[in-house]
């Protein structure tokens, strides 16, 4: 009896301890964040000021209820209205020595935890950018909640005040901007495709740049995104605007669709729009030179015509083809000798090309000589158009059509 008594209480005990060991495991939500106790940031606009200093300015989502922004000093706030007329951010902005020591002093005064899991885009001033995108770059990959598939910008003037432009019908700024960027996709840079740029070979890199249509220094203006910034060494060198930035994107086959207006001997234009594009860069070393091989077909339609001519005779949409495949070379071989002549810098990464196809020559004749060498490349450049169709013209009241098989 005594036995069976004690295996009865050891049986007990098993459970207990088995209970209490289970429940150490299932504590809860103790460490849980609730969102109301966030400041949600949506965007991040970084600049330089007086004494070096740096200027974080963030975007909050406004809670529920918030009808305008408020704050005062270093950390003054602003809220901002979408179509619907509710206030849907609010701005914030803190000064530091660094991006983290700014937000770590803004975050003294904002009673809410701030979050940057939800943040898309970061706006760089162009003063920040053309001394050094080092430091920003370093804070963007360390933040462990920050995003490594948020956008970069680099902007005119303060990046502080495209945060204060009107949104209009959307949410937010990084909602306008990722709007304004569906329609350049080929532009759009995110952060770990800018450290990737930055940290190969050739050290340059492009990414979307921001004009204002009506600048004043602390004012809200409207914006729009006009072309690209040229990075080179981890500074912005350059901005190349929508037309000067037309070339580079068509060597990278980032265009989805685009139109050409040519002018014509007679009164008028002709508008051709694009339908489809590849462009191919093959390197070669021939003649102790190195040379890069440009090779791009284009299909074209006739898109609008204002002149008097006839644009379904095979003569002249042969004409066509040519005046657009040398429209097209002209603006890639101006581009080109732009970056390569003035500016030495290789957004393409040629130096990585040659690298992958002529590896032993790269090493006997590229290697640490890279900023001698790039001047002198040459690129041959052939660019064949096809005008697949001609649309259908009214003229004397026949109809007639001319489409290419």
């Amino acid at each position: 009896m005594r036995i069976r008594f004690v295996s009865c209480r050891m049986r007990k005990l098993g459970v207990i301890l088995l209970i209490c060991a289970t429940t150490v495991g299932i504590t809860g939500c103790w460490d849980r964040k609730e969102i109301s106790d966030l400041a949600i940031v949506l965007a991040i606009g970084i600049d330089v000021i007086e004494n070096d200093q740096v200027e974080v300015t963030l975007q909050f989502f406004a809670p529920l209820g918030n009808k305008s922004g408020s704050g005062g000093g270093e950390s003054g706030g602003q809220g901002q209205k979408s179509q619907g007329g509710s206030s849907t951010t609010i701005n914030r902005s803190g000064v530091g020595v660094t991006v983290s020591d700014a937000i770590h002093n803004l975050q003294k005064k904002v009673p809410r935890n701030i979050f940057l899991g939800h943040n898309e885009v970061y706006i760089l001033g162009e003063k920040l950018a053309s001394k050094d995108l080092r430091e920003p770059l370093d804070y963007m990959l360390r933040e462990t909640a920050s995003r490594e598939r948020a956008d970069v910008f680099i902007c005119e003037g303060r990046a502080k005040n495209v945060l204060k432009a009107p949104l209009y019908s959307e949410a937010s700024i990084a909602q306008v901007l990722r709007a304004k960027m569906a329609n350049n996709p080929g532009m759009s840079k995110s952060v770990k495709e800018l450290a990737d740029d930055l940290l190969g070979d050739s050290g340059s890199t492009t990414l979307p740049y921001i004009k204002f249509a009506n600048v004043k220094e602390d004012k809200p203006g409207t914006f729009n995104l006009d072309g690209l910034a040229i990075v080179k060494d981890n500074h912005f060198i350059a901005h190349f605007n929508e037309q000067q930035a037309m070339g580079l994107l068509w060597i990278r086959n980032k265009y989805r669709t685009m139109n050409i207006t040519l002018p014509t001997g007679q009164e008028g234009y002709i508008t051709l729009q694009m339908m489809k594009s590849r462009t191919r860069l093959k390197p070669a070393f021939r003649d102790e030179k190195w040379t890069v091989n440009i090779d791009s077909r284009v299909q074209l339609v006739v898109d609008q015509n204002t002149t008097s001519e006839s644009a379904t005779s095979i003569r002249y949409v042969q004409e066509l083809e040519l005046r657009a495949s040398n429209h097209i070379q002209s603006e890639i071989k101006k581009t080109l000798e732009v970056l390569q002549h003035q500016y030495k810098v290789d957004v393409l990464d040629i130096h990585g090309m040659f690298y992958k196809s002529y590896p032993n020559l790269w090493r006997q004749k590229i290697r640490g000589k890279w900023e001698t060498v790039y001047p002198n490349v040459n690129f041959d450049y052939k660019v064949r158009v096809d005008l697949v169709n001609a649309g259908m013209e009214h003229r004397g009241g026949k109809t007639k059509g001319m489409n290419k098989p």
